[in-house]
């Protein structure tokens, strides 16, 4: 460690009162750069004068410090915030014990998991949509757990605290702060985290402010956006970097000393639904988020084809194409009439997916077979630029840009159980996003619901759409009808407009 490293804070319940006081007491002499606080409030009066970001993360039914103290860390967030020092608050609400709750302990099974849930059912301690109806720190709860889990006992307890909302730091509470740190108190800070530029594009400065000693290097991700001026630097600078023209909306990354920064062109559009019809490939299309007759329909294919939809052309528009035995016809217009683009790419029994897999704003295809994807970065024949497993049979494999750079990756649909496997690169590997959404028997779809550009996840159930504005478990945002049972659901942004 140097003078130059920056150090953080952390406190959890009695430490949340601690670790903010070391911070504001040792801050200027350690180069301590952030505070996060878990179940706790912090020291009411410093945050009238400290400039050190914060992120607290506190329970709804914490009866530890009870209802006036997560008022209090409401009250000191709002105070940091309003005084314009960077802070996040998070309150974590009760949420179901599902059956595979306890498969995240070390040790445990699914089929273990599932027991467990099972014997708590049975107690008659979690209500129908499987909330618990007692408090697990009032009611003593060990007793339910089946014969043969005494050595997970407190573990289980642990997350039947978190499902209640008690005084218990969650899941995610790691990634919480380390996300904080990652990119918003490094020694070195980016003017902006998201650019949002014209249609037209052009030239434009990001400020970086910097300890002296701190060195740093800015690179473009995305092929049409370029560097052009402060590549590396000491202490504060500047980074110029320019656009190219795009008619279509798009988004792209810079890294500037290892923080992202979004530039967002033009006007992200929203994803509507569409039905591809397999009895005779008929297409209908729907441009608003509800419930309603189509706005377009047309015949494109013929029955058993398998749908596809992207901006094949770089328009802005997302066009329908099927895959039959092997080959792709895709079309740049949503009406009826010959391909524009026909070549073959993987077998008969591969199903189809598009994606734009390398940020140019162009969508291309890939296929899935079994637990393998091949993916193009362009539409053509050939062989596969991308080539990994993701997923286990049976999954069904969804594609969005779930983190908002630019770039569409995979994720996966369980079918069994609604749980959903998120991925924010195209390797394999763990999925950075998982939850669950949905039912079993669920149709998963993808898309833009709200046109914030990020993708989002949604299933379709018989013809009900039920869509979620965030890749998180909870309830739909927007629920509608559109199609029939037996039609395939497809999303795309079909007339260009915001």
């Amino acid at each position: 460690m140097t003078p130059a490293t920056p150090i953080f804070t952390s406190g959890i319940s009695n430490g949340g009162a601690f670790a903010p006081r070391a911070a504001f007491i040792l801050g200027a002499q350690y180069n301590i750069r952030a505070v996060s606080i878990f179940i706790a409030s912090g020291p009411d009066p410093f945050y009238q004068t400290t400039t050190l970001p914060h992120v607290w993360a506190v329970a709804t039914e914490d009866s530890t410090i009870g209802a006036s103290g997560n008022a209090r860390a409401r009250a000191n967030f709002e105070t940091l915030a309003g005084r314009g020092i960077r802070a996040k608050f998070r309150q974590n609400v009760p949420s179901p014990v599902y059956p595979l709750r306890f498969w995240q302990i070390p040790g445990l099974s699914a089929a273990d998991s599932v027991a467990i849930q099972t014997a708590f059912k049975n107690a008659g301690v979690l209500d129908a949509e499987d909330y618990l109806t007692v408090n697990p720190l009032e009611t003593d709860l060990r007793p339910l757990i089946p014969p043969g889990y005494g050595a997970f006992t407190g573990d289980i307890q642990g997350h039947l605290k978190m499902c209640f909302g008690e005084h218990e730091f969650f899941s995610d509470a790691d990634s919480l702060v380390l996300n904080l740190f990652a990119t918003t108190v490094s020694p070195i800070q980016v003017g902006s985290e998201t650019v949002s530029v014209p249609p037209g594009g052009g030239s434009f400065n990001l400020d970086v402010t910097a300890i002296p000693q701190a060195t740093w290097t800015a690179r473009s991700n995305s092929g049409w956006i370029a560097v052009t001026g402060g590549k590396t630097g000491n202490g504060n600078g500047q980074v110029t970097f320019t656009v190219a023209g795009s008619v279509a909306p798009r988004t792209g990354t810079l890294t500037v000393a290892e923080q992202t920064v979004r530039i967002v062109q033009g006007v992200p559009r929203a994803s509507t639904p569409g039905a591809f019809r397999t009895s005779n490939g008929f297409v209908y299309q729907r441009e608003t988020n509800d419930t309603g007759f189509a706005d377009r329909e047309f015949f494109y294919g013929t029955a058993n084809d398998l749908p596809v939809v992207g901006d094949w052309n770089g328009d802005g528009v997302d066009s329908v194409g099927i895959y039959r035995d092997g080959v792709f016809f895709l079309r740049n217009s949503n009406s009826s009439g010959f391909a524009d683009l026909q070549f073959p790419f993987g077998q008969a029994g591969d199903l189809p997916v598009a994606g734009d897999w390398d940020g140019d704003g162009v969508d291309s295809v890939g296929i899935v077979r079994g637990t393998q994807l091949f993916l193009k970065n362009s539409n053509s024949a050939g062989f596969a630029d991308l080539q990994f497993s993701y997923g286990t049979a049976g999954d069904v494999v969804i594609v969005g840009d779930w983190n908002g750079d630019g770039v569409d990756t995979i994720g996966a649909f369980r079918p069994t159980n609604g749980f959903v496997y998120l991925r924010n690169s195209n390797t394999e590997g763990f999925a950075d996003l998982q939850f669950f959404y949905g039912q079993a028997g669920d149709r998963p779809v993808a898309g833009d619901w709200n046109a914030d550009g990020f993708d989002t996840i949604g299933v379709v159930r018989g013809n009900q759409w039920l869509l979620r504005n965030s890749n998180s478990s909870g309830f739909a945002e927007i629920e509608f009808f559109y199609g029939t049972a037996t039609d395939i659901p497809i999303t795309g942004d079909w007339n260009g407009l915001p």
